[in-house]
């Protein structure tokens, strides 16, 4: 598949667009490809808390930052506030995840806010997304899959819904996905299917794991 297809997703941005679901196998072939997803910045996976906090100064020296236990999962969480994150330079959070048993590194949750930039330029936000997909398509996902396009939840005109614009497993389980909300389900006319309305895109996701089938989490 030809990564322009990707990109007619997302062409007309925050109009509506047709939903289309793709299932490949090798869509990064035509691309220079990238091993797997080792972490996001100077924080790689497996590291300890020790070395993802120097990690962090290194890379956030000025940014807030907190360390919560998540008591759901049994999970330490380190909670990094920024005032503006690229692409989409806006605010954002990052949560760094450290796992249940192992102790160590094993998700990384970035979140921008658009409503706190009141979405401004939502060609910059479209490029962006854009940006991102093409980065995470350039990953090595033979023998994986990749899913774009598609709603989470039981789809209503109407209704506000996560939307996956990227969802990347490889061979070894490492996964990113890339979601945005609130998208509203639109009725497309007869014969289109359902359309996605992103005129109201408050919050993009990204999420980099480790392992994407057995999180390692108390439960």
């Amino acid at each position: 598949m030809k990564k322009r297809a990707l990109h007619r997703i997302f062409g007309r941005l925050p109009l509506i667009v047709f939903l289309s679901v793709l299932l490949v196998g090798a869509m990064a072939s035509s691309l220079a490809r990238r091993g797997e997803v080792e972490g996001f910045e100077s924080a790689n996976f497996g590291s300890t808390e020790e070395i993802v906090s120097a990690a962090i100064r290194k890379d956030f020296a000025d940014a807030k930052v907190e360390a919560k236990m998540d008591d759901v999962t049994g999970m330490k969480k380190w909670f990094v506030y920024v005032n503006n994150l690229p692409p989409f330079n806006v605010p954002a959070q990052i949560v760094y995840g450290f796992g249940y048993r192992a102790k160590t590194l094993v998700q990384i949750d970035i979140v921008w806010d658009l409503v706190a930039a009141n979405r401004q330029n939502p060609e910059r936000i479209r490029r962006a997304i854009e940006g991102l997909i093409d980065s995470y398509s350039s990953f090595d996902w033979a023998e994986g899959n990749i899913i774009t396009g598609y709603f989470l939840g039981n789809v209503d005109s109407g209704s506000p819904l996560r939307f996956l614009f990227f969802r990347g497993i490889s061979r070894q389980k490492r996964m990113i996905a890339l979601l945005g909300w609130p998208v509203y389900a639109k009725l497309g006319r007869k014969g289109e299917g359902v359309g996605a309305d992103f005129a109201k895109l408050g919050r993009i996701s990204a999420i980099y794991q480790v392992n994407a089938t057995a999180t390692d989490a108390r439960r």
